[in-house]
């Protein structure tokens, strides 16, 4: 058997899988995108750390188990997956399980699969976020804390009433927006929820594409926090990351820019993290780093340029930018940290 890649090892094992980044959102990727990714004819569309963080979901046809692994494969300097861990990890499984994926593996099989240098185990949020995606793309019900949560955040119960609330309620609300009024209810409700079940909300949006409506009340929320609760502020303009509304995205960004969010390392950690794709936008890129070089005597600017050169849509520009006679004398001064 001839296997060169791990959608190779599930086609041939006659599998049905899915794969999502779960690195810096959760998001599904198409098989043929990454098939293009494996054969090195594209980067990795979301690398973070110089490494592809992923959910491989996979099962056979006629048994109703889904298997999950979660991965993080290393990547080269130009983002592009290293093949030589990827068939290493394809022998440990064959060695554990055999190479048809068929039998259902034992304590003994899951605990050798489980401790290998590719596996890792995912933030809780994360974790509940992809869960739920993963039963909604599935057409599967979602979880059990699902109509409580539902029942919360469409104000039947008490806004005081959180704390028996499960994180993968909220996350079961926050990816199925199109069901049971959900988005109509979060819009309602965003001015009146406490602090911790808002936080977790915010934190659940951010990894899905959300009505204009749903967008610009947070957008709205955001703009009213702006000077009184700035971890909010942040976290609202989080949630709109993945949103199609990007210009409205970008004005928020250039409007809290001019504020004293600007101040903010948090703020900036979250545009890299989250809102990186909009800093292809040459005004407001170029507005970011002449900020970002302010924060902690240019420190911040190295980690953070870092992580967004490494960003496929990203790279041509920043190095560009380097090149740049008329940046100003404090990016200049930043990006001679980058080379010390």
């Amino acid at each position: 058997m001839h296997i060169h890649s791990l959608t190779d090892f599930l086609d041939q094992a006659k599998c049905q899988y899915r794969i999502y980044d779960l690195g810096r959102k959760v998001q599904k990727i198409s098989a043929s995108e990454f098939k293009k990714v494996e054969q090195n004819q594209v980067p990795y569309p979301f690398p973070l750390q110089q490494h592809a963080w992923l959910a491989v979901v996979f099962w056979q046809a006629d048994q109703p188990e889904h298997y999950i692994w979660f991965l993080k494969l290393p990547l080269d300097e130009r983002g592009l997956l290293l093949a030589g861990p990827q068939t290493h990890f394809i022998q440990l499984v064959v060695e554990a399980l055999g190479a048809t994926l068929e039998q259902k593996p034992d304590e003994k099989q899951q605990e050798r699969l489980a401790n290998n240098p590719y596996t890792f185990k995912p933030a809780e949020l994360k974790k509940a976020v992809f869960h739920a995606k993963l039963n909604l793309d599935l057409a599967r019900p979602a979880s059990r804390y699902y109509e409580q949560a539902h029942a919360y955040f469409s104000g039947q119960l008490d806004w005081q009433q959180w704390q028996q609330l499960g994180m993968q309620g909220i996350a079961d609300v926050a990816v199925r927006l199109k069901q049971d009024a959900n988005e109509t209810h979060l819009i309602n409700a965003l001015p009146q929820l406490p602090e911790t079940p808002l936080g977790i909300l915010l934190e659940c949006l951010e990894h899905q594409d959300l009505g204009t409506p749903l967008a610009e009340s947070l957008r709205d929320f955001a703009l009213t926090k702006g000077q009184t609760q700035p971890a909010l502020a942040t976290l609202a303009l989080r949630a709109m990351s993945s949103c199609k509304a990007s210009g409205m995205r970008q004005n928020l960004m250039k409007h809290q820019l001019d504020s004293g969010l600007a101040k903010d390392p948090q703020w900036f950690i979250a545009i890299a993290a989250r809102c990186w794709q909009d800093l292809a936008e040459p005004e407001l890129q170029r507005a970011y780093l002449e900020k970002l070089a302010l924060i902690d005597q240019g420190q911040l600017f190295v980690q953070l340029f870092a992580d967004l050169v490494a960003q496929p849509g990203l790279r041509t520009s920043l190095l560009t930018l380097i090149r740049d006679p008329h940046r100003s004398p404090e990016l200049s001064r930043a990006i001679g940290l980058l080379f010390s």
